[in-house]
């Protein structure tokens, strides 16, 4: 072993250390001691926030304490005297939960999983208090093992040692959220502004408003200024070292950070999988481990610079202005700041209450995208902590993880070649090539492809780089001062990689970067692959030498039903009163006539391939919808209701026109799973991956408080055959993605990086990846994965698969955009 690898092996074994260290929670008793002796800051948990907001939110909380409580919510007072009495502590565990939770939820959580949280917390303190009373050498023996112990052996330790210690405690799950709102609602009301309350109502899905909470304007302008990102988030980062390969379920990644291979949504489920036999998808993995990365300073210096000096972008909607780049605003936008405040007329003139719900829709319209900023902009700063660190290494790996259903995702949150465009312009291969004819052709077509030229020929992709050399070049050389050319770009940052990794080759350097290699409407690919239906095919660059677009197919289809008046006449609707009503659409669908785009279809088309019903394309019609209100590009006239529904059954039938297969598998798979009255699973073609899908019923008790109507949810033994049904075509459909992805990482020559149905490799690979993705796809669909489902799962044959074309694999190999 040499000296640099063992210094390495120790940098990595210190990295490591410190992400634990981040994770861990200290010992109640310890910080409870640190409070009293005015040590707090010396403790992990002695971060900005917590220092700024303690004292207050524990005096707010020692001031409820002191009441004597004589009206109806005098037993959750004496509960939560019974469980903790130090308002010391009170303060800190309700500090400590609204941190971890608002954190890890970007900034938005509801007011029940924090609530719980706090409960559970206070509870595990009670314990150790009253042991650390019989037998202070207990305490301190768990004292050394609880810091080091996962939250499974936690809860172990607990059982094992402190169980007589928690008798007496009182099991109420209702009384137990009634206590952690409480404590909630005396930090709202302590005046520091930590945390904000907000009710949410999502049209089409919600049945009910839920609470939620977030971090407030002030505490996020704290995060922007000093980059601070809370300690009480855990990022593993990247490797500086090889990760160790995967040998087993539980062996492999980090060196002493313990992950699966494979990630699944709860312990049963991991239960059921754990003994299967995954020595196939391993060695894919292990390979794609082994793939060197380093931190593209010249990217990460523009974007700092951006930001730090808060560039917004002129062309951003007056509504949410963003900066240069699509980056999130250093500096908090204040909502007064964009619609000003209007007085509500307690006594209005119907004009005036007219005008006033117009103002208010636009304000909670803006509020809304104001309250998504935030939680992008921490996970910008979260971004950025994580590249800083890394900017120090040579080079750094990625430990990866197949997810239930077989698709592969690195560890690292936030910084990762799966992350947002911003973030992969951050990212390059270690180590660098200079370019081969063929790389300079595909560095051309992906330059090409980020400035938003992806649906055009090959060769004019190539031809407008060749035409505007001398303006990409110029980005290159002075970014900051070319802001205008290379933001302008669809990916703007991606772009100026491509113009930095452009001038690198001119100047015969070796290049670093990644391009990337997109399949076309991948679900619909895979449709048409099962069930050989050579007209989905070919609207997704299956076949053919043509860059079909699926989106404006759909686009001019609808179009053509509008102007043809093949649109439905009116619709039919109950209201509120549960009267039936009748609405009429020739004013809307006047007003749509060749006004519909690619824009406005591409998002139901993508989901249409995992089964996403009428409703949820609604949904995806009015976020359309609200994002043209917001930048003040409304498409349509007449009543937006009317036009949602028009528009999302003109996509939905435009669509299966032309792409049959889609449908006829989503009700095959559908067929298969009502036969079953039980949770389902099914192993993948050439790497048999265990695909374990169940969804349970959940009892759901509601709970009044003082923050309002909360949810408590249980779940049961019975099988929810609804979210099977719904589940199993997208769950299906990303697992024989995920293995034509895992064929091409197996099969490349060269460094690779993988985004579900993308690929990020060395422009001189440009040209096998894209072979290796039509091998991998013929390989797929040649071992008829359907029959293979159907012998797994329908033994006795009752479901015919409906093949729905002849499509001839042979053909795929003449493919010139089935990736591109």
């Amino acid at each position: 072993m040499s000296t640099e690898y063992e210094q390495l092996y120790a940098e990595q074994m210190r990295l490591e250390v410190e992400a634990k260290d981040i994770k861990a929670r200290k010992e109640y008793n310890d910080l409870t001691k640190a409070i009293s002796q005015g040590r707090f800051d010396e403790t992990m948990y002695g971060n900005a926030l917590m220092k700024a907001y303690f004292l207050p939110i524990r005096d707010k909380i020692a001031e409820y304490l002191a009441i004597v409580d004589t009206t109806k919510t005098v037993k959750i007072q004496n509960y939560l005297k019974y469980l903790c009495d130090d308002a010391n502590v009170l303060a800190y565990i309700t500090i400590q939960a609204l941190l971890k939770k608002l954190a890890q939820r970007a900034n938005k959580t509801k007011v029940t999983t924090v609530a719980g949280h706090i409960a559970h917390s206070l509870k595990v303190h009670q314990a150790f208090s009253k042991a650390e009373e019989v037998s202070p050498k207990l305490i301190a023996y768990l004292g050394r093992e609880y810091r080091r112990a996962s939250t499974q052996r936690k809860q172990n330790l607990i059982d094992k040692h402190l169980s007589q210690y928690k008798e007496d405690t009182v099991s109420n799950k209702l009384l137990d959220v009634k206590v952690g709102a409480i404590l909630i609602d005396l930090v709202l009301h302590s005046g520091v502004g930590l945390i904000t309350k907000r009710l949410s109502f999502v049209r089409g899905i919600d049945t009910h408003s839920t609470l939620y909470l977030s971090f407030t304007e002030e505490v996020m302008d704290i995060l922007s200024s000093s980059y601070y990102i809370p300690d009480i988030q855990a990022l593993y980062p990247p490797m500086v070292i090889p990760p160790k390969d995967w040998t087993s379920f539980k062996e492999g990644g980090y060196l002493s950070v313990d992950f699966n291979f494979m990630k699944t949504p709860n312990k049963a489920h991991r239960k059921k999988i754990t003994n299967e036999d995954f020595s196939k998808p391993m060695g894919v993995i292990n390979k794609l481990q082994q793939v060197e990365w380093r931190v593209n300073t010249k990217i990460l210096d523009v974007i700092n610079y951006i930001y730090k000096h808060n560039l917004i972008d002129p062309r951003s909607p007056p509504t949410l202005p963003r900066l240069y780049g699509d980056l999130p605003t250093s500096t908090v936008t204040k909502l007064e700041e964009l619609i000003g405040t209007v007085e509500y007329n307690e006594n209005p003139t119907p004009t005036q209450k007219k005008e006033w719900g117009k103002w208010n829709k636009k304000r909670e319209q803006i509020k809304i995208g104001l309250d998504a900023e935030q939680g992008r902009r921490l996970q910008y700063l979260m971004a950025l902590g994580v590249a800083k660190k890394m900017v120090e290494y040579d080079k750094f790996y990625y430990v990866y993880q197949l997810d239930y259903r077989g698709r592969v995702y690195p560890v690292t949150d936030f910084f990762n070649p799966q992350s947002k465009g911003y973030v992969k312009s951050m990212l390059e291969f270690a180590k660098g090539k200079i370019l081969t004819e063929v790389g300079v052709y595909w560095l051309k077509v992906h330059i090409a492809n980020c400035y938003g030229l992806d649906k055009a020929p090959l060769d004019e992709r190539v031809q407008w780089v060749e035409d505007n050399k001398l303006r990409l070049l110029r980005a290159s050389i002075d970014p900051l001062s070319t802001i205008s050319i290379w933001a302008e770009a669809d990916s703007p940052f991606e772009f100026l990689a491509g113009c930095l990794a452009y001038q690198q080759h001119i100047e015969g350097q070796p290049v670093h970067l990644p391009i990337g290699l997109d399949a076309v409407n991948s679900g619909i690919q895979m449709y048409s692959g099962l069930l050989r239906d050579a007209t989905g095919a070919r609207s997704t660059c299956v076949i053919g030498d043509v860059r079909s677009d699926l989106y404006q197919e759909v686009a001019d289809v609808v179009n053509k039903k509008l102007r043809e008046g093949k649109y439905p006449a009116y619709i039919t609707f109950v209201d509120k009163e549960n009267k039936e009503r009748v609405v009429y659409t020739q004013v809307e669908a006047r007003s749509l006539i060749d006004k519909v785009t690619r824009s406005h279809t591409k998002r139901n088309i993508m989901t249409i391939p995992y089964s996403v019903s009428m409703r949820g394309m609604k949904m995806q019609n009015w976020d359309v919808m609200d994002e043209a209100t917001l930048k003040r590009q409304e498409f349509w006239e007449g009543d937006s209701w009317v036009v949602n529904t028009l528009l999302t059954t003109l996509i939905a039938e435009s669509a299966y026109e032309i792409v049959k297969g889609a449908r006829a598998g989503q009700e095959y798979l559908k067929s298969i799973v009502r036969l079953l009255s039980t949770p389902t699973m099914w192993h993948t073609p050439i790497y048999d991956i265990p695909v374990y899908q169940s969804f349970f019923k959940s009892e759901v008790t509601r709970v009044n408080t003082v923050l309002g109507k909360l949810s408590l949810v249980e779940p049961t033994d019975e099988v929810k055959r609804q979210k099977q049904l719904a589940s199993v075509a997208a769950n299906y459909i990303h697992s024989i993605d995920a293995t034509i992805l895992l064929y091409v990482v197996e099969h490349s020559s060269s460094d690779i990086g993988v985004i579900h149905d993308c690929f990020l490799v060395h422009p001189n690979q440009g040209e096998e990846v894209r072979d290796k993705y039509k091998e991998g796809y013929v390989a797929v669909m040649r071992t008829d994965p359907l029959k293979k489902f159907s012998a797994e799962l329908d033994k006795e044959g009752k479901v015919e698969i409906p093949y729905v074309g002849d499509l001839d694999l042979e053909e795929v190999y003449d493919s010139e955009y089935i990736i591109s």
